[in-house]
């Protein structure tokens, strides 16, 4: 298997994503507090829709 030259981009630590409040009354009515993580905002040096990794057996 060859390893790509730009993995270690990709294994580079990247900050935490962020957490985002939902504010529901239904939610509220029961004291159930709502967070999502927003892992879809965490900003990457490699664009995902690149062949990084080469082609992947599904």
């Amino acid at each position: 298997m060859r390893r790509p030259a730009n993995l270690d981009v990709l294994l580079q630590p990247r900050p935490p994503s962020p957490l985002q409040e939902i504010h529901d009354e239904r939610f509220e009515r029961h004291g159930v507090r709502l967070l999502l993580k927003r892992d879809d905002l965490i900003r990457t040096t490699v664009p995902w829709d690149t062949d990084v990794l080469g082609p992947l057996d599904l």
